[in-house]
């Protein structure tokens, strides 16, 4: 598989959304094109605050790494609670919900597998705090959309920034393209100029060793996990 290759720019995108909230950068935009001099009364910053990534993997580790450099603590949730380096604590997928109430930011970089299917659902956002943003870039359907569209109506959470959905291209008609609170990015996370080259990389180590048939030791796939 392709794990990896597209976990710096993904981790990278994570911060953008997270820097867009907290600065207000995405409010300041809409300000612009009214020709508005405004100022939102809650700017904050990153420092001090808490992240739990729901995904321990390529992207996940690749965001903790990043978030240091601002200050952060993230945890980590993972299939058994195996400790992943740059966590600052990791715990097992059974603790979720007992968890969620705790952080500034939720993020989702789950894959979709019968076991993470609407992970993500109506307890779980009833869970977060009220403060709290949601972030995905894992997969839609591991997310209840509608139970997330009725937790940011409800302000049960305070914003999402999403990058995959439940069904793609996201419908006209839904609802998430006119919330203030939300930051909709078309599914592109995983793209950059740099995806390319390490692509490359793990087929030149993957493919010696097929050619003497031996087994690629690279990112081989899990048939049982899905992933």
């Amino acid at each position: 598989t392709a794990k990896g290759a597209n976990a710096p720019n993904i981790a990278q995108q994570i911060v953008g959304y997270l820097i867009m909230f907290t600065r207000h950068l995405h409010t300041s935009r809409d300000y612009q094109m009214r020709h508005q001099w405004e100022r939102p009364a809650d700017y904050g910053e990153l420092t001090g605050k808490k992240a739990l990534s729901v995904g321990t993997g390529e992207i996940g580790q690749a965001f903790a790494k990043i978030a240091q450099a601002f200050d952060m603590t993230v945890d980590g949730v993972n299939r058994t609670g195996h400790a992943v380096d740059y966590f600052n604590h990791c715990y097992a997928i059974a603790e979720l919900d007992s968890l969620l109430g705790q952080y500034d930011y939720i993020i989702n970089s789950l894959p979709h597998t019968p076991a993470t299917d609407k992970l993500f659902a109506e307890k779980q956002f009833n869970a977060m705090a009220k403060e709290a943003i949601f972030i995905n870039v894992g997969r839609g359907k591991s997310v209840d959309e509608k139970a997330m569209i009725q937790a940011l109506q409800n302000n049960e959470i305070k914003g999402a920034g999403l990058d995959v959905f439940e069904v793609e291209p996201l419908p006209a008609n839904s609802p998430l393209w006119d919330m203030k609170n939300v930051i909709i990015t078309p599914h592109r996370a995983g793209i950059s100029d740099f995806y390319s080259p390490r692509i490359i990389d793990i087929f030149l180590e993957n493919f010696p060793l097929y050619q003497q048939g031996k087994m690629p030791t690279v990112n081989l796939l899990d048939y049982q996990r899905g992933y």
